[in-house]
């Protein structure tokens, strides 16, 4: 079981992802996409469910930040 303190990491951990893939978003109007980034997609959520997730179901949270640190490390969004 995660600790308060390891929930609200993750939280503001995915929160801040989310942030910068918005962000990233419209700096890179009109950037086209390598073919080893055609399955990976920035997947943006509500806070909500980021909440609920930590709560909830805190594996499906580490995946998620999974995928989105993924898909920042191999350059398929900023």
């Amino acid at each position: 079981m995660q600790t308060k303190n390891g929930m609200r990491w993750m939280r503001k951990s995915l929160m801040m992802l989310t942030w910068l893939t918005a962000l990233s978003a419209l700096v890179s109007c009109g950037q086209t996409i390598e073919a080893g980034c055609a399955g990976w997609r920035p997947i943006q959520v509500a806070g909500a469910t980021v909440d609920y997730l930590a709560e909830q179901d805190p594996q499906a949270l580490r995946a998620l930040i999974g995928h989105q640190e993924f898909g920042m490390a191999a350059g398929c969004w900023p």
